[in-house]
């Protein structure tokens, strides 16, 4: 299984952001968050992307960077809470003003992009990759992307955690391995609520595909 990580380092009045892909204790890539740069992260869940665009958000904090993170599942009206209006504002007003009110050259993390699927969601999260300093996008594959947000990403630096569409689930093993060692012991009258279980998890998606 592969796992992200990013680091930062000040030189001078500049500070340089990289991210580092390790695979079994081996980095396979290496990259620096460059401006105007878009970086499409795919994974499936428990892949460790949201853990990494978290981290990223408080490392960024941390520097007095501006940074917007959002969780597409969450309502539209919820977005931007790093952005407050100077007076208490209707939901709707408010996130009208928050985008009006942007600060400049901000880091954007998107976290379960293949939730941008809504006319009000898509038109926000284009908006905010237009003028985004740099996109970080987190999603279970590009292929379950919206159109319009593949065509604005198509250019962007790719990442697979290697829990996509092409990952079997380990359940699937696990299970399998149980109904055989209780169909070897004899016990048949098993065998049927081992297959059970089985199928308990046939409509479960890993990576954006039915086990």
């Amino acid at each position: 299984m592969r796992r992200i990580v990013s680091s930062f380092q000040r030189i001078g009045r500049r500070f340089y952001g990289t991210v580092s892909v390790k695979a079994f204790g081996r980095r396979v890539d290496h990259f620096r968050l460059r401006a105007g740069m878009s970086v499409l992260i795919e994974g499936g869940p428990l892949s460790g992307k949201t853990a990494f665009l978290r981290r990223l958000a408080s490392q960024l904090a941390e520097l007095r960077e501006p940074v917007i993170f959002i969780d597409a599942t969450s309502p539209v009206t919820k977005w931007l809470s790093e952005v407050t209006p100077p007076v208490p504002l209707s939901a709707r007003k408010a996130l009208s003003w928050r985008l009006a009110n942007l600060p400049e050259r901000f880091y954007l993390l998107l976290d379960n992009a293949e939730r941008v699927a809504d006319g009000q969601k898509l038109e926000v999260v284009l908006e905010l990759l237009a003028r985004a300093r740099t996109a970080v996008v987190a999603g279970r594959s590009y292929s379950s992307l919206h159109p319009r947000l593949q065509a604005r990403l198509r250019e962007a630096k790719v990442v697979s955690l290697g829990c996509g569409a092409d990952t079997f689930d380990a359940t699937y093993v696990l299970v399998a391995v149980l109904i055989i060692l209780v169909a070897l012991s004899g016990m048949h009258h098993l065998v049927l609520l081992a297959a059970a279980v089985r199928y308990l998890f046939q409509g479960i998606r890993i990576g954006g595909r039915r086990i």
